[in-house]
């Protein structure tokens, strides 16, 4: 993950109380916990060999957003699962690029899963999961 000075503004959890009030960010959240459960399903051979980067646009309300689902090796703790899904909105916007060019403003959310070394899946810690939000 190529990581860019921002400004992050609010939450980018799915379980934030803006989701239900809004109803493209709780498609999209949907859309996140859905890929999350397939995830959760695969055995931990199959979450293990996944890329450590992989991305896929999809048309939600008419607006693109970009899931993408992140591999990331945390020490003995395991293999940290994140889905990362990012719309481009000014309205409630939470996330803020410093860059010059290519900077960009919208929406973030993002949840994840830790793959323990005993092949148990749980909810990945929130300290894990910010520099995704």
């Amino acid at each position: 993950m190529t990581t860019q000075p921002r400004i992050s503004l609010g939450t980018a959890s799915c379980k934030s109380n803006l989701v239900a009030r809004w109803p493209l960010l709780n498609e999209v959240c949907t859309q996140l916990s859905a890929r999350l459960e397939k995830l959760r399903a695969r055995s931990p051979t199959q979450v293990s060999a996944l890329p450590e980067e992989e991305s896929e646009q999809l048309l939600i309300r008419g607006k693109a957003v970009t899931f993408t689902t992140y591999r990331k090796s945390v020490g003995i703790e395991g293999t940290l699962i994140v889905v990362q899904a990012f719309f481009p909105t000014f309205l409630r916007a939470n996330i803020i690029s410093l860059a010059f060019f290519g900077g960009r403003s919208g929406r973030v959310a993002a949840e994840g899963l830790l793959l323990t070394p005993d092949g148990r899946f749980t909810e990945a810690p929130e300290g894990h999961l910010w520099q995704f939000r």
